[in-house]
């Protein structure tokens, strides 16, 4: 995704263009390595992102494993 800011009336105007969809899955393992048990499910992002200084936008997500732990990650 792209993050471009244009000025307009003296308000800025923030647009965003999504690039393709991914999945996710393949992240569990990074955000999970919790020996021989496997990560279970994403548990979601609470659908809001903020926007950093850099101008990308940051969203929290969290993911458990079979052994109901929680881990949390930012994706960029």
């Amino acid at each position: 995704m792209v993050l471009k800011k244009e000025a307009g009336s003296g308000m800025p105007v923030v647009t965003v263009k999504w690039n393709r969809l991914q999945k996710l899955k393949y992240l569990l393992p990074a955000l999970l390595p919790l020996g021989d048990k496997s990560p279970l499910r994403f548990l979601g992002g609470a659908g809001s992102a903020a926007s950093t200084s850099s101008d990308p936008l940051a969203f929290p997500t969290y993911a458990k494993n079979t052994r109901r732990h929680t881990a949390a990650e930012m994706l960029y």
